[in-house]
Formats: structure tokens, C-alpha cells, sequence
């Protein structure tokens, strides 16, 4: 089983390099004498496999919130084409639906400038069922909730690891 490496420049983070023994280099036998777990195909200790499958875990939920919000326009196209003719009516869901999708082509590619957009667009959506635009709409809390997980797992420790600075050695 290949490994998945989600950012190959970024070394240290345990889940982008190569990381454990292969399980076809190691018996299980001595796997366990030397207390080691199979994740994913591979020999680790414990402590590295808890490291791994939440970084793998974290840069999965990266993945679906830039997803989300990526297909965010496409929700907010109907509040645009079904709303009256008034201009400000509809200026306001085309620059939330422009930035949402810029935000999650930037969280797939795990830039900091696409997690400072989804913030914004993210914590923007909490207020959205309190505007006048959206008030009466049933749907509406669904972007409060939204926005509240994604600002959740945008800001999780490993997540504020993946979108920090390359640490490298002097």
C-alpha cells in the first residue's frame, strides 16, 4: 500500500514523510516484541500512530470543508437568480459565493491565504441566518452549523500546523 503524502514539501509533518516499517519487512512476531501497531500497512509505535491518523484525519477534513465550501456558491446561485431585481440583493451572495470558492481551492491546496478566506467566509456564515437576506429561509441554520465546524477543524492543533511555516532544520 503506497503511502498517501498530502504536502510533499512539508517534512515535518510525520504523515508526509516516510514514515514507519513496512508490514512485509517485520513479522508480527517481532512487531511485537518490539510493541509496535500496523496502521495503514506499516509497523509504528503507538504514539506515532495516534500522531498519524489524526494528521491523516485532519487533512480529510480540510479536504470536505474545501469541498463544502467550494459548492457554497452553488446553494447561495438560487438566492441570486430568485431574488428581486435590486442590486444589493444579489451583490452580497455573488462576493460570499466568489470567496467561498477561491477560500476552498485554497484549503485543497493547503495555502495559509485559502485558510484566512474560509475563516472569513466560515465565521461570515455564523451571521448569515440573521440577515435579511436569508432570515425567513428554513436552510438557513445550516450555515451557522456549518460555519462552526469549519471554523472548529480549521483551527484544531494539527490543522494550525499544516497551514504554519515549514520548520526546517539550520
Amino acid at each position: 500500500m503506497a503511502i498517501k503524502i498530502y504536502q510533499p514539501d512539508r517534512k515535518d509533518i510525520l504523515i508526509n514523510t516516510e514514515w514507519g516499517i513496512p508490514q512485509d519487512h517485520l513479522s508480527k512476531d517481532e512487531a511485537r516484541q518490539k510493541n509496535l501497531k500496523l496502521f495503514s500497512g506499516r509497523w509504528v509505535t503507538g504514539e506515532e500512530r495516534k500522531q498519524l491518523k489524526e494528521q491523516r484525519d485532519v487533512y480529510i477534513s480540510i479536504r470536505a470543508i474545501a469541498i463544502i465550501l467550494m459548492i457554497m456558491p452553488l446553494l447561495l446561485s438560487g438566492y441570486i437568480v430568485g431574488s428581486q431585481p435590486d442590486i444589493k440583493n444579489q451583490i452580497l451572495p455573488a462576493v460570499f459565493g466568489i470567496s467561498s470558492f477561491i477560500g476552498g481551492i485554497g484549503l485543497l491546496r493547503y495555502r495559509r491565504w485559502g485558510r484566512q478566506i474560509g475563516t472569513l467566509v466560515l465565521a461570515f456564515s455564523l451571521a448569515l441566518p440573521f440577515m435579511p437576506i436569508l432570515a425567513d429561509d428554513k436552510g438557513a441554520v445550516l450555515y451557522g452549523f456549518l460555519g462552526i465546524i469549519g471554523l472548529y477543524y480549521l483551527y484544531r492543533k494539527p490543522a494550525r500546523q499544516i497551514f504554519s511555516e515549514p520548520v526546517t532544520d539550520p
